[in-house]
């Protein structure tokens, strides 16, 4: 929670800091976060993770954490 002066610009930094992650790893933030139910919730992120460690995106981002570099995410 902020104070409401500083909502936008919380809203904005969020904002960036979001559009320079994995489009895939955000596409099933999202669809998990929907789940209202805890139980639900768990076997969803379960899933996701499933979906998306065999993707290039998570290849790029180990990759580009063990060379300590920017990771290039194409969403694949």
């Amino acid at each position: 929670m902020v104070p409401d002066q500083e909502l936008l610009e919380t809203a904005v930094r969020w904002a960036f800091k979001l559009a320079g992650q994995a489009p895939l790893a955000l596409e099933e933030i999202k669809r998990v976060s929907a789940a209202g139910e805890l139980d639900a919730g768990i076997e969803g992120e379960k899933a996701a993770f499933e979906r998306v460690f065999d993707s290039q995106d998570a290849s790029e981002g180990i990759g580009a954490f063990l060379g300590k570099r920017t990771p290039h995410f194409r969403g694949r």
